[in-house]
């Protein structure tokens, strides 16, 4: 097995990448490239904020989706929502305008709208709703809507109204109207609520990434980590909460779940990346990692690991 002469002098989630990359493993694969992308992001956040003081995660630039670290090379767009929330949204963007582009028929430009409504590119909604032809029986109605959202985007009346219209088609089986409906009037995270009570979590999880702050997305991204723990998607699971920074919970899963190996990895990637994690959680897994190297008779390594961590051999 051939790792490459500057083995030696990667960090321990890039070993870890190089090594699984070289087994073949995918899902080892996907958990080391999640893991060494977002522990560079955290490491970069915290020596911002170390110079600048600390900022709540919904600032502007956060709410403006600006990639604030162009020399870290963003995750390929096939991890889809776990990559950062610049590139995700840019992602959408890009495929609302392809859609825009090439549509045809009436459905397919109201598909347009819809997506151009929740991506909060009102302008553009607006425009092609008014497009409508004149003889179209939908005509009236998209007219109204669209002087609906230029009035909100302009004035911001009648929220109260309005969310009182969304709460009434969402409970009556119109969901995706209600939640256009909630985006409209900045109430994206209820939006996303309904969704999820609804089941529809691909599509909460879209929202979720494409609009909300940092914050507010991550509050949807952490009960979709629990639904997929429920539903005995544990390695999702534990990605999700990787792109979170949710390190503790990602290795309390792999810890329960008995990937001692992996586990005892990541712990050192995220303590040398200074990253916070429960001494009971770090002496319980260290604890699990020399059993695992008594058990492949390792006993010299184990007890010198034990030694050395002041935990029981």
């Amino acid at each position: 097995m051939n790792l490459g002469e500057d083995f030696g002098s990667l960090p321990i989630t890039q070993k870890c990448l190089r090594v699984s990359k070289l087994i073949g493993d995918l899902s080892i694969i996907a958990v080391w490239t999640v893991a060494n992308y977002y522990l560079r992001v955290y490491s970069e956040e915290q020596s911002k904020h170390q110079e600048v003081g600390n900022k709540t995660s919904s600032s502007c630039s956060d709410l403006k989706r600006i990639y604030k670290y162009p020399h870290i090379e963003p995750l390929d767009t096939c991890y889809d929502y776990l990559i950062d929330p610049f590139s995700y949204q840019r992602l959408q963007l890009d495929r609302v305008s392809l859609h825009e582009w090439k549509r045809g028929d009436y459905q397919h430009t109201q598909r347009v709208v819809e997506k151009l409504i929740l991506l909060g590119e009102m302008d553009r909604a607006v425009q092609l709703l008014l497009e409508t032809d004149i003889d179209n029986p939908n005509y009236y109605g998209d007219a109204i809507k669209a002087c609906l959202i230029a009035t909100i985007q302009q004035t911001g009346a009648a929220q109260s109204t309005v969310k009182l219209v969304a709460t009434n088609l969402i409970a009556n089986g119109k969901v995706w109207e209600g939640v256009q409906l909630l985006c409209l009037i900045g109430k994206g995270l209820d939006g996303c609520r309904y969704l999820m009570s609804y089941g529809m979590w691909e599509s909460a999880i879209w929202l979720a990434k494409a609009i909300l702050p940092q914050n507010e997305a991550q509050e949807v991204m952490k009960k979709f980590a629990e639904h997929l723990i429920n539903t005995g998607c544990m390695v999702e699971a534990l990605l999700v909460y990787i792109s979170q920074y949710q390190f503790e919970k990602a290795l309390e899963i792999l810890h329960s779940n008995h990937s001692t190996y992996t586990a005892v990895l990541l712990l050192m990637a995220c303590q040398s990346h200074k990253v916070n994690i429960s001494q009971n959680l770090t002496n319980s897994i260290y604890s699990s990692f020399t059993e695992f190297l008594h058990s492949i008779g390792s006993h010299e390594a184990a007890n010198g690991l034990a030694a050395q961590l002041n935990i029981s051999g």
